[in-house]
This record gives C-alpha cells, sequence and structure tokens, in this order.
C-alpha cells in the first residue's frame, strides 16, 4: 500500500512539475515580451533622441515647402526688365503714368515671396509731398557703375544717390533692391 501511496504522489507531481514549468515559462515569455515591446516603443517612439530626429525632419520638410513657395513665386514675378537699364526706364515709366502700384512691382520680393507693402505705401507719400518728380529726374541722372557692380548685380550711380538693381535668377529678370 505504501508503494501505492509513493506512485500516486509521483504521478501527481510530474503533472504539477509540468504545470509549473509551463507556468513559469509563459511568465517568462510575457516578461521578455513586455520588455521587448517597452523597449522598442521607447527606442522607435519616446526616446529623446527620437523625438528629436522627429522635430527635426518636421522642420526640414516646413523648410523645403517655404523654399519652394519661395522658388514658386520668384519664377512668377516677371516684372522688370531683361536688363537693369530696362527695369529702370519701367519704373520711371509707370511713376510718369502715376501707376504706383505697378511701379512698386519693380522691386525685388520679400524673403518670404510677398511684395512688400511698404514699398508702395513710401510712393504714395512721395507723390503726395510732390517728390516724384525730384525722384525721377534723379534717376535719369545716374548712371551705370561698372566698377561697383558684379554678376547679378547692377550699382547705378551718381554723387550721392545709388540704385541697386538685382536679377531675378529664377524668371531672369532685373529687379530693384534698394533706391
Amino acid at each position: 500500500m505504501q508503494d501505492n501511496i509513493n506512485q500516486n504522489s509521483s504521478n501527481q507531481s510530474i503533472p504539477e512539475s509540468k504545470s509549473k514549468l509551463w507556468i513559469y515559462s509563459s511568465v517568462f515569455l510575457g516578461i521578455i515580451i513586455i520588455v521587448g515591446g517597452g523597449y522598442l516603443v521607447w527606442s522607435n517612439y519616446l526616446s529623446p533622441e527620437i523625438r528629436a530626429a522627429r522635430e527635426h525632419q518636421k522642420l526640414y520638410e516646413e523648410t523645403l515647402g517655404l523654399v519652394e513657395q519661395y522658388q514658386e513665386a520668384m519664377r512668377n514675378d516677371t516684372y522688370g526688365g531683361t536688363t537693369p537699364q530696362e527695369t529702370l526706364d519701367l519704373f520711371v515709366e509707370a511713376l510718369e503714368n502715376d501707376d504706383l502700384e505697378m511701379a512698386s512691382k519693380y522691386f525685388v520680393l520679400n524673403d518670404d515671396g510677398t511684395r512688400d507693402p511698404i514699398i508702395l505705401e513710401n510712393l504714395k507719400i512721395l507723390r503726395d509731398n510732390g517728390e516724384i518728380i525730384e525722384v525721377m529726374a534723379t534717376i535719369e541722372k545716374l548712371e551705370y557703375s561698372e566698377t561697383r557692380s558684379y554678376e547679378g548685380t547692377a550699382w547705378f550711380y551718381s554723387g550721392d544717390h545709388s540704385i541697386l538693381i538685382k536679377l531675378n535668377e529664377h524668371s531672369k529678370v532685373w529687379k530693384i533692391e534698394s533706391l
């Protein structure tokens, strides 16, 4: 009978040990999955380096968008002449016709690809103060300065007055940078 009891307890311990092994293995495997998953989530989504990289990528894409927007605006900016002198002539002609809106379009665009509204406002102030004729007379006296000019940039100079005109590389027209 003692053998029978030992045999029964021996038979019961084998399934219990398999059951415990299965439980321990499952717990161990669960821990590995949780730790591994946590590591993957941390390294791919939550770490400061990954967040910084995502932010840099976002800024890079935004910058590319702004650059493309600027280049598109520059390609579409066709107001100006094929030479610096032609741009000056068109500008003076617009002033003579009191078309200050057109005259303001002969100036370079802002860095964001927009026209500076201050240019038009200043032209209106000059007109209202009766100074447009004086501006046109000054422009007529200016001469191209070869020594001050370089590729893509032309200086017109007379005494203490000068005008800087730059080539818009995107649309190939010359634009007034400063007056």
